[in-house]
């Protein structure tokens, strides 16, 4: 549910950029969707992995205490910083951003779909899973790049 509220305030605010900054579209929802899916969406999972660490690895299944998901939720921190850091840095910062966040979030995504493929066997994980690694995990990165390309190219 998060991750949608986070793509909504994304959209809210590159609308906002557009017609009221009249920034460039193409800049505005790049520059949104660091901060928001990206920057606080970071922040905000990391705080959920430390600080109800066990009731969410649970609920897909993992084993308590966990030390991937311990990784995993310091990288979530650490997007979350270099995109709320985006704010004030731009240019080649967006690139590294994009690009680590891409890679990560990506990646995770698809090491969730072996997690995916055995959830009927398992039956574990919610049935909404599913729909989020594939819109977010894997779409977003590939969303993230290609408005970083776009962008680049000056289009």
């Amino acid at each position: 549910m998060s991750r949608i509220i986070f793509s909504t305030f994304a959209f809210i605010g590159a609308i906002f950029q557009i017609f009221v900054i009249k920034t460039p579209p193409l800049e505005a929802f790049l520059f949104n969707l660091i901060i928001f899916t990206v920057g606080f969406w970071g922040i905000f999972v990391f705080i959920g992995d430390c600080f109800r660490f066990d009731g969410n690895v649970i609920k897909i299944g993992w084993q308590p205490g966990n030390l991937f998901q311990k990784i995993v939720a310091f990288f979530n921190l650490l997007r979350g910083i270099l995109g709320i850091l985006c704010i004030w840095f731009r240019g080649n910062f967006w690139s590294v951003t994009v690009i680590i966040s891409s890679v990560f979030i990506f990646s995770y995504g698809c090491y969730e779909l072996r997690h995916i493929e055995k959830m009927p066997v398992t039956k574990n994980g919610p049935s909404y899973y599913t729909e989020f690694v594939l819109n977010f995990d894997l779409g977003l990165p590939l969303v993230l790049v290609s408005l970083l390309v776009l962008y680049k190219i000056g289009m």
